[in-house]
Parts: structure tokens; C-alpha cells; sequence
């Protein structure tokens, strides 16, 4: 093992064992049962685990969870809608729980189809998902509020 890989294994120890990228694929695996006819695709992408999520009857419905395993985690599906959570000092049990959530938002987007939604006030479009824990909102980047914002100018 090399020195840097064993001091970070080390800190890991004395931190309380944070989850690494292995460890999230691990978890993420564990949901793979839970998609039915959907299709699947777990990994690796620099950093993070990664889950993709496709709907082979509807080519362009897709869903994709990612996360390194602590600080972050993130659902985006198609359109550019997402949720994404940033924290430092995740525990290994807040991690789990946040996946499974993710997990569930997932299901319930390929499961009824959420329609986009218009702030009021902002005019920023958001997805709202329909889950047994409650409404999420997955909400699109500033940046490509803008481009469809732009994009409707100049159709208009």
C-alpha cells in the first residue's frame, strides 16, 4: 500500500470509518432489486459512484444518482432537474439514509411522470415528485433556467 493511500486509511480509522467510493457503489448496489423493468447501470466516474437509471419504453427518461461516498450526493434526471446536497462530516448512517431517499425519488419520477413546474415569483422551473415521504423538488440550474428563458425569447 502506498504511503498516502495508508494515511488516508489511517484518518478514515480515526475519524470513524467515512464511507469511501467503494463503500457508495456497495450501497447503491443494494437498490438494484428495487427498479423492476427499468434498466441499470452502476460505476465509477472519477470519484464517484454513480447509479443510472433508464426506462427501456421511453428512451429519454432517465435518472442518475451519484455520490463519492460523503460530502455530496446528488439525483439529477432528464431535463436537467436535480437535488444535490452538499455536507461535510456525513455520517456512514446519514449516507445510507440519503441514498435510500434518492432511491425513492427516483422510483417515484419513472413510477407517475411529474409534469414541470413555474415559480410564481421567479419563473424558474422546478419538478415536483410525488413520493410516499412527501413532495421533493428537483430544480434546474440557474444556468439553464436562463437558456430555456432565452431560448422562449426567441421562439416568441
Amino acid at each position: 500500500m502506498d504511503p498516502k493511500r495508508k494515511i488516508r486509511a489511517i484518518v478514515r480509522r480515526l475519524e470513524g470509518s467515512k464511507m469511501n467510493t467503494s463503500d457508495a457503489i456497495r450501497e447503491l448496489a443494494l437498490f438494484e432489486g428495487e427498479f423492476g423493468h427499468l434498466s441499470r447501470e452502476l460505476g465509477q466516474k472519477g470519484d464517484a459512484a454513480y447509479l443510472l437509471i433508464r426506462d427501456p419504453q421511453q428512451p429519454g427518461r432517465w435518472a442518475v444518482i451519484a455520490t463519492p461516498g460523503d460530502r455530496w450526493f446528488s439525483l439529477e434526471v432528464a431535463g436537467g432537474y436535480s437535488i444535490d446536497q452538499f455536507e461535510e462530516d456525513v455520517t456512514d448512517e446519514d449516507m445510507r439514509r440519503t441514498i435510500k431517499k434518492y432511491v425513492q425519488v427516483a422510483l417515484a419520477y419513472f413510477r407517475d411522470s411529474p409534469a414541470p413546474v413555474r415559480g410564481r415569483l421567479t419563473g424558474r422551473s422546478s419538478l415536483r415528485v410525488e413520493t410516499e415521504s412527501g413532495d421533493v423538488m428537483l430544480r434546474k440550474s440557474l444556468a439553464d433556467d436562463l437558456r430555456d428563458l432565452l431560448r422562449r425569447r426567441r421562439s416568441s
